[in-house]
């Protein structure tokens, strides 16, 4: 059986202030939703829970390049300077949805295993809210 209407993992990218990380590799993104515990006696054994405050945040590993677009030189920077970027998950692909909010660079770590590329890893934690659109 054909597989359609799927998005391919190469085609969604995650993008800083308006362009895509360069050479990465993956990227991931996870929303939550606090649900603080609002049980007492009178919940008769079950668990309740109040709508608490949500939040993202996500990751993207890739091979490193010091002298592309928002690559490690600038995703460092953007860390140690403590700058709010733009955070975009996308397709680009109009009718699909994409996933866009302001968030910091928490973590960036560099591997450089011997005979193989340099590779990095870096998270992001949200600064308000995120949204999910539909691309036009």
């Amino acid at each position: 059986m054909a597989v359609t209407n799927v998005v391919n993992g190469d085609n969604f990218i995650i993008e800083v202030d308006g362009t895509a990380i360069a050479h990465s590799t993956s990227g991931s993104l996870s929303i939550s939703s606090d649900l603080p515990d609002a049980t007492t006696k009178d919940s008769g054994g079950w668990t309740e829970n109040f709508a608490g405050n949500n939040s993202f945040s996500g990751s993207s590993d890739g091979l490193v390049s010091f002298v592309e677009t928002v690559g490690l030189k600038d995703l460092t920077a953007l860390q140690i300077a403590k700058t709010v970027v733009t955070i975009k998950m996308t397709t680009n692909v109009v009718g699909q949805d994409e996933y866009e909010g302001e968030a910091r660079i928490s973590d960036v770590s560099i591997d450089s295993p011997q005979g193989a590329p340099v590779t990095y890893s870096l998270s992001f934690d949200g600064c308000g809210a995120l949204t999910q659109t539909t691309i036009v």
